[in-house]
Formats: structure tokens, sequence, C-alpha cells
């Protein structure tokens, strides 16, 4: 609709002149035809004020002489086969083939190096590297025909967005009541008049113009494909005409029916089968901005809604956005799940009263103990919750004994896959500095590791040799580095720290910012006052700033 010869002044001028400030806005059908003609008009201004461009050929990339010469001889020697069809022509002719394609792929293959030295993570070549590396970070999505419930395969698009439509449907639907006593006084409360609410302030031209221009530029837009861009671009009438449209929604108490539209992207989630449509986490776009995963208000609303959740005074309740942890301590491990069957029981009566399900597929059962007994299990809705050996939790793998062996072999053989991505971009034989090289392992592989690194730094030194290991060999691959070369050297010339010396550095942050922390509850992470176990010689968390200063 726009591009980078865009007449923005015309544009302007062009809404200025055609834009109606008297159209009324006094019911809900007004208000749709004014936004409609208002997105019109923005759609028709930015036309008429961008140029055409025709689209340049790409400038392919010259080859020397000598392959230009060897392309000549080739078409000569298919000549000459042509005509003879003698078979010493036609070896000839092969061998000339043969010979062109090695000389190609050498030229490409140099000149891609050549391009590789000269990228870097500066502002002098426009931060060339990550431009090359965002790409690695990107999902590659492909989906493939999708399963319906029937059992049938669907391949076409409209299918396919047919089965994403019922599922969407299914998921989004309320479930039944159980209550209906509760739902009525639910229903009775909504349905008050609040008279002894004040109505809500109007906004004004300038309150509209600063929200504006705070939004981000880039962002896909909605159905309208009216994006932040042309939206800063809007002249004084635009803002104000926009600015009447929204203080009249407010006088209504109204949303409009254009700003609900969404298109529904579908996106694989990592590790699922993705010929399931329940595989596929739906990214809603909206008029300008695109809100991953519900809304801006989503998890606000969310915390408010399961605010009053049910606790238990002989367990644990952990709660991080949708994810809950009941958590029961004993030295019987019959106690303890009876004390865990107990919240269960009042978690499901408050499911009920509300209308919520719990994903059972993602709900655990875990005994963390040293001991070789299970806990008896636990039942959710008459339903038993599936014992596992470990869980994954914020995106850190528990294991029975909490020696995280788990998580930091997760993590290994996510960098290993990482890594091999890459190696075009990082491998022995790519051009790239060791600069950049060094640049990209900071950036996209040493976060992977280092993500909780103040909790599974309390694991063995065994484990953590693991991910010194893998440290060290990415080092000796990146950088072409003898084996003579020892380990200690390579992270002191290269000023790298090892993985001992990160768990050190990132726990003494760590217990620095919690013991100034303004929150009670982030005070007590801390350690202060707790009782130590020193059995099997475990480490503690607030112990790891000073673990290895011995070594």
């Amino acid at each position: 609709m726009y591009n980078h010869r865009t007449d923005w002044d015309e544009y302007r001028a062009k809404i200025t002149k055609s834009v109606n400030l008297n159209s009324p806005l006094n019911d809900v059908n007004s208000i749709e035809t004014a936004i409609e003609s208002f997105n019109r008009l923005i759609h028709q201004a930015a036309k008429e004020s961008t140029p055409f461009l025709r689209q340049k050929n790409l400038n392919h990339f010259p080859y020397p002489k000598f392959i230009k010469d060897k392309v000549n001889e080739r078409r000569r020697l298919r000549k000459i086969w042509h005509l003879t069809k003698y078979p010493s022509d036609k070896k000839a002719f092969n061998h000339a083939s043969e010979d062109l394609k090695n000389m190609i792929s050498q030229a490409n293959n140099e000149r891609f190096q050549n391009q590789l030295a000269d990228l870097t993570p500066k502002k002098d070549t426009n931060y060339s590297l990550w431009k090359i590396t965002k790409k690695l970070k990107r999902p590659k999505i492909h989906i493939p025909p999708i399963k319906t419930t029937d059992g049938k395969w669907v391949r076409k698009e409209a299918e396919k967005a047919q089965v994403f439509a019922n599922h969407l449907k299914d998921v989004f639907k309320p479930l039944p009541s159980k209550n209906t006593e509760h739902d009525k006084e639910v229903y009775e409360y909504l349905d008050a008049a609040l008279q002894m609410c004040l109505p809500l302030k109007s906004v004004s031209p300038k309150e509209t113009w600063r929200e504006i221009s705070k939004l981000q530029e880039g962002k896909t837009p909605g159905y309208d494909l009216v994006d932040a861009k042309l939206l800063k671009e809007l002249p004084e009438k635009g803002i104000i005409h926009f600015a009447a449209i929204c203080n009249a929604c407010l006088r209504l108490a109204i949303f409009p029916g254009q700003w609900k539209i969404a298109q529904v992207v579908m996106i694989p989630k990592p590790g699922k089968p993705l010929h399931e449509a329940s595989s596929y986490r739906p990214i809603s776009l909206l008029s300008v901005p695109g809100v991953p995963q519900g809304s801006i208000l989503g998890p606000v609303l969310y915390l408010i809604f399961t605010a009053d959740i049910p606790t238990h005074e002989d367990t644990i309740t952990a709660t991080y956005a949708d994810d809950t942890a009941l958590l029961s301590v004993d030295k019987d491990s019959s106690t303890a799940s009876a004390k865990l069957q107990a919240h269960v029981f009042k978690v499901e009566n408050w499911l009920d009263k509300w209308r919520i399900r719990v994903n059972q597929g993602k709900s655990v059962h875990v005994t963390f103990t040293l001991r070789r007994e299970t806990c008896p299990p636990i039942k959710l809705h008459n339903e038993e919750i599936p014992q596992s050996e470990d869980a994954k939790y914020l995106g850190m793998h528990l294991d029975r004994r909490l020696t995280w062996r788990k998580h930091i072999w997760t993590k290994r053989k996510q960098l290993d896959t990482q890594l091999r991505s890459m190696y075009w971009l990082m491998g022995r034989k790519s051009n790239l500095s060791h600069e950049s090289k060094i640049a990209i392992y900071k950036t996209i592989l040493k976060p992977i590791w280092t993500y909780g690194i103040q909790l599974w730094g309390t694991a063995s030194n065994s484990n953590i040799e693991i991910l010194e290991r893998f440290q060290s060999k990415t080092l000796r691959t990146m950088l072409d580095i003898p084996y003579y070369v020892s380990n200690k050297y390579i992270h002191q010339d290269l000023r790298m720290n090892t993985v001992k010396q990160e768990i050190a550095k990132h726990s003494k942050n760590y217990q620095m910012r919690i013991s100034t922390h303004v929150n009670e509850l982030a005070l007590n992470l801390t350690g202060a006052g707790s009782v130590s176990h020193f059995r099997l010689k475990r480490h503690s968390v607030p112990t790891l700033a000073v673990r290895f200063d011995h070594s």
C-alpha cells in the first residue's frame, strides 16, 4: 500500500480534504459506517500518494573470465557431439560440463565466504550479522495434512482452516454448569445496573496522538490493513476524527465489530505431532497490533479470575501465570499423598464452581525423594494423575532425586541441534570473523544453558561437566583451535568464563538482587534462617557464589 517513495505530505493533504468531521456518531451502525469510510479513505490516500515501483532485475553474480570461457567451450563441445554423435565427443562434453559445475560451485562458495567475512554485529554494516542469524531463530513452519476427529485426512487450505475453526470452537466453548444457583448469582451481579459508576472521561486529540506515536512500526496489521505507519502519518483532522470515534464508543459503551475481527494464525507447538489440530497455538492479528496467545489484558484477567484458588494448610501452592504446582511434604509417603489429595479435592470443587477445566494431559505426579518408595497415586475428577520420574515446570526439568541431570542433558541436546543448524555459519571452514562467531555463541547458544543457572548450579560436578565439554568443543570448532591447546588457555585468551565461573557470577548477582528486593516473598528466597541439610554433600542455592572458589 505504501513504500519508501510514498509522498506523505500528499497523503495527509488528501485525508484533510476528504475527511468529514460532522459525520453522525449516535448509534452502533453510524460508528461502524464511520470506521469503514475512514479505513477506505486511508487506503485510497495511501495508494494515490504512492508511485508504482517496477521490480528490478536481480543482479546476478558476475562470474570471472575463465568460467565464461569454460561455458563457451562446453557449448562448442555440445554442438560437436550433436553433429557427430561420437562417444568420444560425448565424453569430452561430459567432462567439460562436470568441470564447469565444479568451477561455478567453487566460485559461489568463495563469494559466500567473502560475504560472511564482511558480516559484523556493528552499526557501520547495518547489523548485517544479526539479520542473518535472525532467520535461524524463526521456526520453519510447514503444515502437513491435518487429521480430523473422525480419522480423515485433509490437505486443501480451506479444509484445514475449517478443521482449525472447529477445534478452536470446541476449545473456547464454555463448560456445562454444575452449580445453577451459583451461576444465577453471578449473572444477577453482572446484569446489575452500575448507576454509581461515573462515566468514562473522553479522550482528547492530543491524548490520541500520544498513544498512536507509541505504536511500534513493522508489525503485521489486521484485516483492515491499517498499520502503525499509516496512523502516525495522519493529519490533524484525521486525528480529531479518530478521537471522535473513540469518544463515541466510550459514550455508548460499545466496542466496534470491525475492531474485533482478527486473523487467526496457527503456529505449531514445539515437539507436538503436526497432524493434530490440538498441536497448534493460535495468534490473533487484530487491527494494528498482533497479540500472541490472547490479549494484552489476558494475563492480568487470568490472575484476577484465579486469585481465590483454594489453598491448604498442609500443602504449598506455587503459581506462575497459568502453571500451578501443589506440593506436599512428609516423611511418610501415604501421609504426603493424603494431604495432597485433600487439597486436590478442594481444587476440584473450585474448578466445578467456576467452570474451569484442567489439562490433565499436562498434569503429572512426581515423588521427589532419595528413597525408592513412591507416593500413592492422586486422583483428579476420579482419574489418576499419571506418575512420572520428572516434571517440567517453567522451563526447568525437575527429576525425582533433584540432581538436575535430566535438565542438563535436555539442554545439551537442544544445544547440539542448534549448533548443527548454524554450522555453515560458525564451522571451521566459515570465513566469519572470530569476533562475530563469539558474538553469535554468546547471544544464541549461551542463553540456552544459562537459563535457570542459579538453580541447576547446585548439580554435581559430573553433570556440570556435560555443559563444560559442550562449550569447549564449540569454541574449538568455531575457531579451529588445534588439539594440543588446553581448554584453560582457550578460555583465558578469549576472556570467556567457564560454566562454573558463570554459575558463581549469576548466583552472586541473584543473591544481591533478592537480598535488596522490596517483596518479602522474594527476601525469603535467600535461604536465611532455613534448615540446611548436608546429606550426600548437596550444594544449596545461597552458597553457589562461593562454591568454586577453591577450584
